[in-house]
């Protein structure tokens, strides 16, 4: 499926542009590494309601969260 798509525009909001076409990685800060542990449900429901079920800590102390098409960023966002 070919996308015309504003990388620009999904980079504000922290995605980004994965190799596989059509996918992002949406990527959530952690201020200072402390997250209350009550978030770690919502994340749970993003990576398995948009992305593809994983999430992986970044280097940048972010959950990053894999496979997210295109056509999902609208309803993730919200």
């Amino acid at each position: 499926m070919n996308h015309d798509i504003d990388v620009k525009k999904v980079r504000i909001n922290c995605y980004r542009q994965s190799k596989v076409a059509g996918e992002f990685m949406l990527q959530l800060r952690v201020p200072g590494a402390l997250i209350d542990a009550k978030y770690l449900s919502f994340v749970q429901g993003l990576c398995e309601d948009f992305g593809n079920g994983t999430f992986h800590f970044g280097t940048r102390m972010t959950f990053d969260i894999p496979g997210i098409k295109y056509e999902n960023i609208e309803a993730c966002n919200k």
